[in-house]
């Protein structure tokens, strides 16, 4: 079996779902998608057995995400394909700002827990990569220190944990457990299929597992958030 990744360099489900439909015409290959919105097309082109969604809603608007569609629509699309697929949360990146503070993400991420069709959420904290520094940095926008972390981590699991809802966390060392974006266990769960445990390893404290990534930099995300690594 193929672990196919889908992409995390842009969001092939939302502007070139095509690409995804083709390879899940590939019996042997099992996707993890990753999206802010997917293609609704998606829905009939997807093999419940052979596929989950990374997919991320989180609580920005217009000032960091140019062109994303309105939260209550994103909730919306998520349990559609939630109905359907086994569909995991992304609250992240968190940052904050003047705008967005602890409080914001706590108010927000109950707010979004509340309304979803999932029983795992992962999360991680606003990496300030050399190519983003001017943007974010015109946004006020930074990644929470040490001490806002361990409040942010605490806040957020007392909201999933009353709303049954497991937490993870992607490639950081804080107080809540870590997870694997690329999910062996889940893969071999969902598929019914033996799967490698061969680590890929993205960064520090990843526990992801090796993936053909099928998307390049080069396929143009039109959502355009700010604080994206892979504009």
């Amino acid at each position: 079996m193929n672990i196919i990744s889908a992409s995390y360099r842009t969001d092939l489900a939302n502007y070139y779902p095509d690409k995804i439909a083709k390879s899940a015409n590939n019996p042997d290959n099992f996707l993890v998608i990753w999206t802010k919105n997917p293609a609704h097309s998606l829905l009939n082109q997807l093999n419940p057995d052979m596929c989950y969604l990374s997919y991320t809603i989180n609580s920005y608007g217009k000032d960091l995400e140019p062109f994303n569609i309105a939260l209550p629509d994103r909730i919306d699309r998520f349990n559609q394909f939630a109905d359907k697929f086994t569909t995991i949360w992304r609250y992240d990146p968190i940052g904050i700002n003047d705008k967005y503070t602890i409080t914001y993400h706590e108010i927000l991420f109950e707010k979004i827990a509340e309304r979803l069709n999932t029983n795992r959420v992962v999360i991680s904290f606003l990496d300030q990569y050399p190519k983003i520094r001017k943007a974010i940095k015109s946004k006020g926008f930074r990644r929470p220190n040490k001490s806002e972390i361990a409040i942010l981590c605490e806040r957020l699991a007392k909201i999933a944990k009353k709303n049954n809802i497991e937490i993870q966390t992607c490639a950081e060392n804080t107080s809540i457990p870590k997870g694997a974006c690329i999910d062996g266990n889940l893969i071999a769960k969902i598929s019914d299929r033996k799967v490698s445990n061969d680590k890929g390893y993205n960064r520090k404290h990843c526990g992801c597992l090796q993936a053909i990534d099928i998307g390049s930099y080069k396929h143009k995300c039109k959502t355009q958030c700010v604080y994206c690594y892979a504009k």
